[in-house]
């Protein structure tokens, strides 16, 4: 703890009380201590020293300190995205703290293997963000109140197009197309809701066909007729 020097004297009595939960053993501290240390706003900048803390605190099964730890190694990936362990790491954390119930990190995890598979030009990860932002509580419900599942549904329908994207996939256009139909029904309260104004915009600009629905074939029409 000598290593961590305060730089802002009016915060001394948060940081000690920071500093004396993470002698005892506390995860909260850990995780609030660990974030301070990269910031440099309240103690002397250490990154080291708050990614050790974080580590500890995730250990501890702290989810905050999961969802920190993970959001780190994207940001670090971000700058080498030549660094598959960076990868790794990143998602084994996302990865818990999605399964200790982080709402927070279902989006993050989504959107890391979704860079990571843009950077690979592989389609799989892709699929795997997808089926990730999926697990969403009530991302498949209309909802005209709750904003985290509009922007669910938003980005579902966004990586729907960029999988077609990628590799042509037509039922990952039809399934973007669900997400936005869901958006549409949804965003009647938030007329200028500004993920689905961009979303309409990235219709747009990828020329998507204007009918991709299955279309009847005469014998069908006619079967339906008879019927």
């Amino acid at each position: 703890m000598d290593k961590i020097e305060l730089s802002n004297p009016a915060m001394k009595q948060m940081i000690d009380r920071y500093k004396k939960g993470v002698i005892k053993g506390d995860a909260e501290s850990m995780n609030l201590l660990g974030m301070e240390c990269p910031s440099g706003k309240n103690v002397k900048k250490n990154m080291e020293m708050g990614l050790n803390l974080l580590d500890a605190a995730a250990k501890k099964d702290n989810v905050e300190a999961q969802l920190n730890l993970g959001n780190y190694f994207f940001a670090f990936w971000l700058q080498k995205k030549d660094n598959d362990g960076l990868f790794s790491q990143g998602v084994k954390w996302l990865k818990k703290a999605v399964k200790n119930g982080n709402n927070n990190a279902i989006f993050m995890l989504s959107s890391f293997y979704c860079e990571y598979g843009k950077y690979k030009k592989e389609p799989s990860y892709v699929d795997g963000g997808i089926k990730v932002l999926e697990s969403y509580p009530k991302v498949s419900e209309v909802n005209h109140k709750d904003e985290n599942v509009l922007n669910a549904q938003a980005l579902l329908g966004t990586l729907c197009l960029e999988k077609w994207d990628m590799d042509n996939d037509t039922t990952a256009l039809l399934n973007a197309k669900k997400w936005y139909r869901t958006l549409l029904q949804s965003k009647i309260e938030f007329p200028t809701y500004s993920p689905y104004i961009d979303s309409l915009y990235n219709i747009l600009c990828m020329s998507i066909p204007m009918r991709i629905d299955h279309m009847p074939t005469p014998e069908e029409i006619e079967a339906s007729k008879n019927a």
